[in-house]
């Protein structure tokens, strides 16, 4: 994974990302002002792994999962509060989209269906 420091100080393409989904990002974390993401790669095992749980392929979007953490500055410091996942699941009936806010007690605070 690769670490990016947080939207005042990130890439174009970071603040583009987050940018687009500003607004939903304000709403798991209504309270935060600045975001930073974090893109992964799931390797070839992951991917068998995951699949196999599931019984089916991965989407392409989900091969490269891009986490969003909400950063609040502490004590003098920036830090990471929580962090938020974009998911697409699909159905019979379409696409399932969801955004989901864990806080850093691994507990999800929030749950948003964005389209179904």
């Amino acid at each position: 994974m690769v670490h990016r420091p947080p939207i005042t100080a990130g890439t174009f393409c970071e603040q583009a990302r987050i940018f687009a989904l500003s607004k939903e990002l304000k709403q798991l974390f209504p309270d935060i002002e600045k975001f930073s993401s974090v893109e992964g790669k799931l390797s070839d095992e992951q991917i068998r792994r995951v699949e196999a749980d599931l019984g089916k392929p991965l989407l392409d979007e989900d091969l490269v999962p891009t986490f969003y953490f909400p950063v609040k500055e502490i004590k003098g410091k920036l830090r990471r509060i929580g962090v938020a996942s974009f998911v697409t699941q699909r159905g019979p009936h379409g696409d399932l989209m969801l955004a989901v806010a864990v806080n850093t007690k691994a507990a999800t605070t929030k749950v948003l269906i964005l389209k179904h």
